[in-house]
């Protein structure tokens, strides 16, 4: 359940962005090689036309410290990108049991088993209702809020 933040998960994410990434750059740089074409010159004396080159060939003949700096940033943004996506949804943050758990102890107007649950519960909602729960002035205006 708790897979998606263990380091090796995002160690393989980053992997996996760093391949997708070298496995773009190598087959768009051979694609520009194919398209620029060996065309036969017309006259003897004409010097073949220079061949386009593909970006990561271009950086990659021309490596500075800005280039790889951008380039492992991006990938690293990616990641936690992704890994947010990932982590950030529905079911991680708002999960049915605790959602029905949180509804059973107040139809039962049980406040302090409910105050007990929120605080040990990981849950986002769990989290976000303790302390409402706990500066709540009196547990009748708690009920009232609930019911709406």
């Amino acid at each position: 359940m708790r897979r998606y933040a263990t380091s090796k998960f995002r160690i393989g994410l980053l992997a996996a962005c760093i391949a997708a990434v070298v496995f773009v750059a190598t087959s768009s740089s051979s694609w520009a090689q194919n398209q620029g074409g060996a065309a036969a010159p017309a006259a003897g004396n004409q010097a073949p036309a220079p061949q386009k080159q593909g970006l990561m060939s271009l950086i990659l003949s021309h490596p500075d410290f800005v280039s790889f700096t951008i380039a492992i940033l991006s990938i690293t943004g990616l990641t936690l990108i992704i890994q947010g996506f990932i982590k950030i949804r529905r079911g991680a943050l708002i999960p049915n049991a605790s959602t029905n758990h949180i509804r059973d102890l107040i139809n039962r107007q049980k406040f302090k088993k409910l105050i007990d649950f929120t605080k040990t519960d990981p849950s986002f909602v769990s989290r976000a209702l303790n302390p409402a729960l706990k500066r709540a002035p009196s547990f009748s205006s708690t009920l009232t809020l609930f019911a709406l």
